[in-house]
Protein backbone atom coordinates (compact mmCIF):
# COMPACT_ATOMS: atom_id res chain seq x y z
CA UNK A 1 0.00 0.00 0.00
CA UNK A 2 2.74 2.56 0.98
CA UNK A 3 4.78 1.71 -2.29
CA UNK A 4 1.74 2.54 -4.78
CA UNK A 5 0.72 5.30 -2.16
CA UNK A 6 3.89 6.77 -2.39
CA UNK A 7 4.43 6.47 -5.99
CA UNK A 8 1.09 7.64 -7.21
CA UNK A 9 1.85 10.81 -4.91
CA UNK A 10 5.23 11.00 -6.53
CA UNK A 11 3.73 11.74 -10.04
CA UNK A 12 1.19 13.93 -8.58
CA UNK A 13 4.32 15.43 -7.54
CA UNK A 14 5.58 15.86 -10.73
CA UNK A 15 2.94 16.73 -12.56
CA UNK A 16 1.96 19.69 -10.73
CA UNK A 17 5.04 22.17 -11.91
CA UNK A 18 4.22 21.08 -15.74
CA UNK A 19 0.51 22.78 -15.62
CA UNK A 20 0.05 25.86 -16.73
CA UNK A 21 -0.51 28.81 -13.36
CA UNK A 22 -4.85 29.23 -12.42
CA UNK A 23 -6.89 30.05 -9.87
CA UNK A 24 -7.57 26.79 -7.80
CA UNK A 25 -5.27 25.38 -6.00
CA UNK A 26 -5.63 21.65 -6.34
CA UNK A 27 -5.05 19.46 -9.68
CA UNK A 28 -7.59 18.25 -11.65
CA UNK A 29 -7.55 14.70 -12.36
CA UNK A 30 -9.88 12.23 -14.16
CA UNK A 31 -9.39 8.66 -12.33
CA UNK A 32 -10.93 5.33 -14.00
CA UNK A 33 -10.30 1.87 -12.37
CA UNK A 34 -11.52 0.07 -9.57
CA UNK A 35 -11.69 2.17 -5.61
CA UNK A 36 -9.53 1.18 -3.82
CA UNK A 37 -5.71 2.66 -2.67
CA UNK A 38 -5.04 4.42 -5.55
CA UNK A 39 -7.95 6.81 -5.00
CA UNK A 40 -7.02 6.85 -1.34
CA UNK A 41 -3.87 8.26 -2.00
CA UNK A 42 -5.49 10.68 -4.67
CA UNK A 43 -7.94 11.72 -2.36
CA UNK A 44 -4.89 12.13 0.45
CA UNK A 45 -2.74 14.24 -2.53
CA UNK A 46 -5.91 16.62 -2.67
CA UNK A 47 -6.45 16.28 -6.29
CA UNK A 48 -9.90 17.18 -7.54
CA UNK A 49 -11.84 14.72 -9.31
CA UNK A 50 -12.87 15.50 -13.10
CA UNK A 51 -15.72 13.63 -15.14
CA UNK A 52 -14.91 15.51 -17.88
CA UNK A 53 -11.83 13.98 -19.85
CA UNK A 54 -11.72 17.92 -21.36
CA UNK A 55 -11.26 19.29 -17.82
CA UNK A 56 -8.06 16.83 -16.31
CA UNK A 57 -4.61 17.85 -16.02
CA UNK A 58 -3.99 14.38 -15.40
CA UNK A 59 -5.49 11.47 -16.34
CA UNK A 60 -4.89 8.26 -13.88
CA UNK A 61 -5.61 4.88 -15.31
CA UNK A 62 -6.03 1.97 -12.83
CA UNK A 63 -6.26 -1.25 -14.77
CA UNK A 64 -8.89 0.20 -17.52
CA UNK A 65 -8.63 2.19 -19.92
CA UNK A 66 -11.99 3.29 -21.10
CA UNK A 67 -11.58 5.70 -24.00
CA UNK A 68 -8.33 4.79 -26.12
CA UNK A 69 -8.84 7.41 -28.76
CA UNK A 70 -10.30 10.22 -26.28
CA UNK A 71 -7.58 9.55 -24.10
CA UNK A 72 -4.64 9.62 -26.34
CA UNK A 73 -5.84 13.18 -28.05
CA UNK A 74 -5.69 14.53 -24.44
CA UNK A 75 -2.05 13.02 -24.23
CA UNK A 76 -1.32 14.57 -26.91
CA UNK A 77 -2.90 17.88 -26.34
CA UNK A 78 -0.35 17.94 -23.12
CA UNK A 79 -2.32 16.47 -20.40
CA UNK A 80 -0.33 14.29 -17.89
CA UNK A 81 -1.20 10.16 -17.96
CA UNK A 82 -0.26 7.78 -15.17
CA UNK A 83 -1.33 4.18 -16.50
CA UNK A 84 -1.22 0.95 -13.96
CA UNK A 85 -1.61 -2.27 -16.22
CA UNK A 86 -3.87 -4.69 -15.85
CA UNK A 87 -4.38 -8.53 -17.41
CA UNK A 88 -7.71 -6.70 -19.19
CA UNK A 89 -5.18 -3.82 -21.22
CA UNK A 90 -4.27 -4.97 -24.81
CA UNK A 91 -0.92 -3.94 -25.96
CA UNK A 92 -2.78 -1.82 -29.33
CA UNK A 93 -4.41 0.00 -26.01
CA UNK A 94 -1.18 0.77 -24.46
CA UNK A 95 -0.03 1.96 -28.00
CA UNK A 96 -2.66 4.23 -28.63
CA UNK A 97 -2.84 6.08 -25.48
CA UNK A 98 0.76 6.14 -25.33
CA UNK A 99 2.17 6.19 -28.55
CA UNK A 100 4.89 4.00 -28.13
CA UNK A 101 4.91 0.50 -30.01
CA UNK A 102 4.61 -2.51 -27.35
CA UNK A 103 4.39 -5.79 -27.07
CA UNK A 104 3.09 -7.58 -23.51
CA UNK A 105 4.34 -11.23 -22.18
CA UNK A 106 2.18 -12.04 -18.79
CA UNK A 107 4.38 -13.09 -16.19
CA UNK A 108 4.01 -14.60 -12.33
CA UNK A 109 7.39 -15.13 -11.31
CA UNK A 110 8.39 -12.73 -8.24
CA UNK A 111 10.95 -10.04 -9.47
CA UNK A 112 12.31 -7.24 -7.02
CA UNK A 113 12.04 -3.43 -8.18
CA UNK A 114 15.02 -1.66 -8.34
CA UNK A 115 16.09 2.01 -9.77
CA UNK A 116 17.35 1.59 -13.02
CA UNK A 117 20.80 1.40 -12.87
CA UNK A 118 22.80 4.67 -12.49
CA UNK A 119 19.52 7.15 -13.22
CA UNK A 120 18.61 10.06 -11.12
CA UNK A 121 15.47 11.45 -11.30
CA UNK A 122 12.72 12.49 -8.61
CA UNK A 123 10.45 9.67 -9.43
CA UNK A 124 12.75 6.96 -8.26
CA UNK A 125 14.53 9.11 -5.60
CA UNK A 126 11.44 9.64 -3.59
CA UNK A 127 10.83 5.82 -3.02
CA UNK A 128 13.12 3.34 -1.38
CA UNK A 129 12.54 0.32 -4.22
CA UNK A 130 15.16 -1.60 -2.66
CA UNK A 131 12.67 -1.86 0.13
CA UNK A 132 9.53 -2.33 -2.04
CA UNK A 133 7.36 -5.93 -2.14
CA UNK A 134 8.35 -7.75 -4.84
CA UNK A 135 5.98 -7.84 -7.90
CA UNK A 136 4.28 -10.98 -9.26
CA UNK A 137 1.59 -10.63 -11.70
CA UNK A 138 2.30 -8.42 -14.22
CA UNK A 139 3.14 -7.66 -17.84
CA UNK A 140 6.86 -7.79 -18.98
CA UNK A 141 6.66 -4.72 -21.27
CA UNK A 142 9.06 -4.57 -24.58
CA UNK A 143 9.41 -1.26 -26.51
CA UNK A 144 11.78 0.69 -28.10
CA UNK A 145 14.60 2.57 -25.92
CA UNK A 146 14.01 5.67 -28.44
CA UNK A 147 10.76 6.35 -27.24
CA UNK A 148 10.32 4.98 -23.59
CA UNK A 149 12.74 4.99 -20.73
CA UNK A 150 12.63 2.87 -17.76
CA UNK A 151 12.60 4.35 -14.11
CA UNK A 152 12.45 0.69 -12.17
CA UNK A 153 13.59 -2.39 -13.48
CA UNK A 154 13.28 -6.05 -12.02
CA UNK A 155 16.73 -6.88 -10.18
CA UNK A 156 16.84 -10.31 -11.17
CA UNK A 157 16.77 -9.30 -15.16
CA UNK A 158 16.02 -5.81 -15.87
CA UNK A 159 12.66 -6.43 -16.74
CA UNK A 160 10.97 -2.83 -17.09
CA UNK A 161 8.81 -2.08 -13.96
CA UNK A 162 7.93 1.35 -14.32
CA UNK A 163 8.36 3.79 -17.64
CA UNK A 164 8.09 6.85 -18.98
CA UNK A 165 7.25 7.63 -22.21
CA UNK A 166 7.49 11.18 -22.07
CA UNK A 167 7.63 13.89 -19.57
CA UNK A 168 4.28 13.55 -18.90
CA UNK A 169 3.58 9.76 -19.56
CA UNK A 170 4.07 7.11 -17.06
CA UNK A 171 3.05 3.53 -17.33
CA UNK A 172 3.60 0.47 -13.87
CA UNK A 173 3.65 -2.96 -15.34
CA UNK A 174 2.19 -4.24 -12.11
CA UNK A 175 -1.18 -5.60 -11.97
CA UNK A 176 -2.53 -3.67 -8.48
CA UNK A 177 -5.92 -6.01 -8.14
CA UNK A 178 -5.94 -9.26 -5.74
CA UNK A 179 -2.76 -10.20 -7.85
CA UNK A 180 0.30 -7.96 -5.99
CA UNK A 181 -1.90 -7.75 -2.65
CA UNK A 182 1.39 -6.53 -0.82
CA UNK A 183 1.87 -3.48 -3.39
Amino acid sequence: KRCISRLTIVFIVLLVPLRPASAHDSLRLYYAGPQGNIVTALQLAGVEFVADLDRAEVIVLNGVIPNAAEIARQVERGTGLVLFLSADITAEEITAVCGAAVTLTPRSDPVSPTAFPGLVDSTVDEIAWNSAPQVRERYAVQTSASTARPLVVAYEDGEWLLWQVSPRVFVFSAFLDHSNPQI
